[in-house]
């Protein structure tokens, strides 16, 4: 018996093992930090922005490998990378918030969309592209 819910299933879709990427990612023991009592959309983006800071140089060496020559190839690189390497999972009622690293290590078991959007911002910090959480 899946320990899915039918949405969640319909969700799910295959990933790449991305054990290429393994080795540019600090091994983290991955606490999970929820999110603190937000009154509104606004507090989480906050808190979102601030754990992109906090763990910014866990991107460090996996955005030099997504860097391309244009700032659109980038993106799509970008993009690609986290939507081939990443599971995507609702996330209920822990409102979970994980750096980059924690993502990736939780990658195949799935990540909601804030962490998600952390990882992003995580990747285009390192690459120095202006970007906002909305």
């Amino acid at each position: 018996m899946s320990s899915y819910s039918d949405e969640e299933k319909r969700l799910r879709r295959k990933v790449k093992s991305g054990k290429e990427f393994d080795n540019l990612f600090p091994k983290v023991t991955c606490k999970k930090t929820f999110l603190p009592d937000a009154k509104d959309t606004y507090d989480t983006l906050v808190e979102m922005r601030k754990i992109s800071f906090k763990y910014q140089l866990q991107g460090k060496k996996i955005a030099k490998v997504l860097q391309q020559r244009s700032l659109a190839q980038t993106v799509n690189r970008i993009h690609d990378f986290l939507y081939n390497n990443f599971q995507y999972k609702l996330d209920k009622s822990d409102q979970l918030l994980r750096s980059l690293a924690c993502s990736w290590y939780w990658r195949k078991k799935g990540i909601d969309c804030k962490s998600f959007s952390i990882a992003t911002s995580t990747i285009l910090l390192n690459l120095g592209i202006k970007h906002y959480f909305r």
